[in-house]
C-alpha cells in the first residue's frame, strides 16, 4: 500500500490536503492485457498525483453510477 499526500486546489483559491491511497494490486485487472513493469506503474501513480495536484483529476471526474459502484464492490470482494 502506498499513501501519497497532495495539496488539491479548491475553487476559492486555497488548497486542501488529501491523501491518495494506492492499495497493493489496485491496478490488477485494468492492466492485465498489457505487459507492464513496476516503473510503468510508478509512472502511472505519478501522473495520477500530478493530476490531483493540478486539479485536473477532479475537474474531469464524474459520479459513479449505482451499477458501476456495485461492480466495483463485487471486484473488491473477490480480492479479499
Amino acid at each position: 500500500m502506498k499513501d501519497v499526500k497532495v495539496n488539491v486546489p479548491q475553487d476559492d483559491g486555497t488548497t486542501k490536503e488529501m491523501t491518495i491511497v494506492f492499495h497493493d494490486g489496485c491496478f490488477d485487472g485494468v492492466l492485465d492485457d498489457i505487459e507492464i513493469t513496476q516503473d510503468d506503474i510508478d509512472d502511472l501513480i505519478n501522473e495520477i498525483v500530478k493530476a490531483a495536484e493540478s486539479g485536473e483529476l477532479f475537474q474531469n471526474a464524474h459520479p459513479v453510477t449505482e451499477e458501476e459502484w456495485e461492480q466495483i464492490q463485487g471486484q473488491m470482494q473477490t480480492r479479499q
